[in-house]
């Protein structure tokens, strides 16, 4: 309940210092709509190497594509994804993946707010050539995050305009970005994964980022949005040992 409560103060806490932002209006303009819905195809998917005897193995899911359902009130959009994605498009002899994709974003002026829940098991391992296939069906690795950014740019700079698109972008505009998000992970298995003689493991991440975000305005109806963030973690097995083991 911790965890749940943690993520929703820092999913409601940005309304309090961005509530009275005023704005550019030459470069964004709003918008009435408040409400909208989507039906998306997504490329999501949660990988791991382990290192063992100097040799390293990367276990990759199955899922090549994703059909994915979102809605967007104001400024937050919740996107859920659920199932075995596009089974046309899955090479068989890398078994089966089971997925579970689910976020809520909030663009709001000044903060970007995200959280997210994903869900995945069934793995595969492949040598650098794609052949020698070896199937980890009942490994299963979870992770829960949340992560924000601050914008710097945020009179001018839009995120509402690309993400939500209950305004526009008049004119081109970027804003560099700050942030850091938490993470908890959660791996395990019947018997194929093995850290420290066991057959699990959880993992605490705390980071900090930096990035730029850009909107290109090409005319009255078309625009180009992007964004890059580049970050560093530190994490621990256990809370208590944060900072004294790697």
């Amino acid at each position: 309940m911790k965890t749940y409560f943690y993520f929703l103060l820092l999913f409601i806490l940005p309304y309090f210092s961005q509530a009275q932002v005023k704005v550019d209006t030459s470069y964004i303009k709003p918008f009435e709509n408040h409400l909208s819905i989507r039906i998306y195809q997504s490329m999501k998917f949660i990988s791991m190497e382990q290192n063992i005897g100097g040799e390293t193995k990367k276990f990759m899911p199955n899922t090549p594509m994703n059909l994915g359902f979102g809605v967007s009130v104001n400024n937050t959009i919740i996107n859920l994804s659920y199932g075995y994605g596009l089974n046309f498009m899955k090479d068989k002899d890398k078994g089966k993946t089971k997925a579970l994709d689910f976020q809520i974003h909030n663009y709001g002026r000044k903060f970007i707010i995200d959280l997210f829940v994903q869900k995945y098991r069934g793995f595969y391992t492949a040598d650098d050539n794609d052949k020698n296939i070896q199937l980890y069906p009942d490994l299963k690795i979870q992770q829960y995050g949340a992560f924000g950014q601050y914008v710097f740019n945020n009179k001018k700079f839009s995120y509402k305009a690309a993400f939500n698109q209950n305004e526009r972008q008049l004119k081109t505009a970027g804003s560099f970005l700050l942030g850091g998000g938490i993470y908890f992970t959660k791996i395990d298995s019947d018997s194929s994964f093995v850290h420290k003689d066991k057959n699990s493991l959880r993992n605490f991440q705390f980071g900090v980022s930096g990035g730029y975000a850009y909107t290109w305005a090409i005319n009255e109806k078309w625009f180009a949005s992007g964004s890059a963030t580049m970050g560093v973690n530190f994490g621990t097995e256990k809370i208590n040992d944060f900072g004294k083991k790697r």
